[in-house]
């Protein structure tokens, strides 16, 4: 851009941002920067989609406490970008065998599950407390409607 005769605004960096590479972005942001362009929250924005899209996260949480110190208000993109960030460091970090979600047991001191009072059978339907079904049909299936022929 530097021989070019189109004079670079904000904008201009803000449509090439989100196709470069991480090195190649942070150059253009800094390019920006040293020509006394004003960074806009589509700059961030695009800024942190990129780092977050090659995994950069120390880089994205940098630029975003950067944008956050020019004053700049993150709007509904940057906080996804910064989400999607975070997230994708997460899941780098999370070892191969990570055990899957566990099922919380009774907390202390909680009563136990309600069950027949003595003497009486446990209720029907094989979960204590909760009525059986066997009683119950199936709702009848209605015919589809059809449209009319004007509408075909």
């Amino acid at each position: 851009m530097r021989h070019s005769p189109i004079t670079p605004d904000i904008k201009l960096v803000n449509a090439a941002l989100p196709n470069q590479t991480a090195p190649a972005a942070m150059s253009l942001y800094q390019m920006a920067l040293d020509r006394g362009l004003v960074p806009d929250v589509y700059t961030y924005s695009s800024l942190i989609t990129v780092l977050s899209r090659e995994q950069r996260t120390g880089e994205a949480c940098r630029t975003f406490l950067g944008m956050l110190s020019a004053g700049v208000l993150p709007d509904q993109h940057v906080v996804c970008s910064m989400i999607t960030a975070l997230r994708s460091h997460s899941q780098v970090r999370r070892p191969a065998t990570a055990p899957g979600p566990r099922r919380p047991g009774p907390l202390p001191g909680a009563p136990a599950r309600p069950t027949a009072p003595p003497g009486h059978p446990p209720p029907a339907g094989g979960r204590a407390g909760l009525p059986a079904l066997s009683g119950l049909r199936p709702r009848p299936r209605r015919a589809p409607r059809r449209l009319p022929r004007a509408w075909s």
